[in-house]
């Protein structure tokens, strides 16, 4: 690896080192997506190619550096009619990514960015890089291809989504002025999977709901149900929310006294 050998403020030189070369062995397509993403040698390809495609195509991406502040990217560039070049780019961490002060803060910004970049399957590899802390470790009984799932299991992702939920909404950007989306695709919740299960959907949103309202700031929560569509002979629900809000007013939401 081409990473300095000295630490850069709290980061590890071995952590940065370990972390480019997977990048640089495993994910080669994944650099050269980010390049064109967020570095500007993807406007020049852009640009160049705009009338021809093959003026300008980058073709090989490798981290150079890597520090507190992002990525530097070595670009082999091909130019039509000319020898290859090589250019050079800074990558910053994400903007939401935590501040990048230790080895475990380097991981979390590694796996944003890949994420950021619509690359979950370079994220899971990140995961694994040997620095850090933790906390990435899965539960012991964590066998999804029980259906239903145990409740153990179930409630990991129900907690997982209502501590993302709460720092959502204590953020400086937080409401009533945005609008939020979880994306949670267990088998039980994804809903292209035949053990899909409109109860285990219902369950996560009174733990999130129950939660929200009885919590410290004793929100108001509203829960809204799609109605069904079309007119006539033609009116139906889709399959995934049929029966939903049957169900979820059968469903106890401790609305009784204490």
């Amino acid at each position: 690896s081409d990473v300095p050998a000295a630490a850069i403020g709290g980061v590890s030189a071995n952590a940065c080192a370990q972390a480019s070369d997977l990048l640089n062995a495993q994910h080669g397509e994944f650099l050269v997506e980010m390049a064109r993403a967020y570095s500007p040698m993807g406007e020049k390809e852009r640009k160049a190619n705009f009338w021809s495609k093959g003026m300008y195509t980058i073709t090989q991406v490798v981290v150079s550096a890597m520090d507190a502040a992002g990525l530097e990217l070595e670009a082999t560039i091909d130019k039509r009619g000319k020898a290859a070049e090589v250019e050079t780019a800074r990558v910053a961490w994400p903007s939401d990514a935590p501040a990048v002060v230790d080895d475990t803060t380097l991981k979390r910004a590694l796996i944003a960015l890949a994420v950021a970049s619509g690359s979950p399957g370079t994220a899971a590899s990140l995961v694994q890089l040997p620095f850090g802390d933790g906390g990435w470790d899965l539960p012991a009984d964590w066998r999804l291809n029980a259906t239903p799932h145990p409740r153990s299991v179930r409630h990991k992702f129900y907690d997982d989504v209502f501590a993302a939920l709460e720092q959502a909404l204590v953020s400086p950007a937080g409401p009533p002025a945005m609008r939020l989306r979880v994306d949670v695709i267990p088998p039980e919740l994804n809903q292209a999977m035949d053990v899909y299960r409109a109860g285990t959907l219902l369950e996560l949103l009174r733990e999130l709901a129950l939660k929200l309202a009885t919590g410290e700031g004793e929100l108001k929560v509203r829960l809204c149900v799609q109605a069904a569509m079309g007119k006539g002979v033609f009116q139906g629900l889709p399959l995934a929310i049929a029966g939903v809000r049957k169900t979820m007013e059968a469903m106890d939401w401790q609305a009784g006294q204490g």
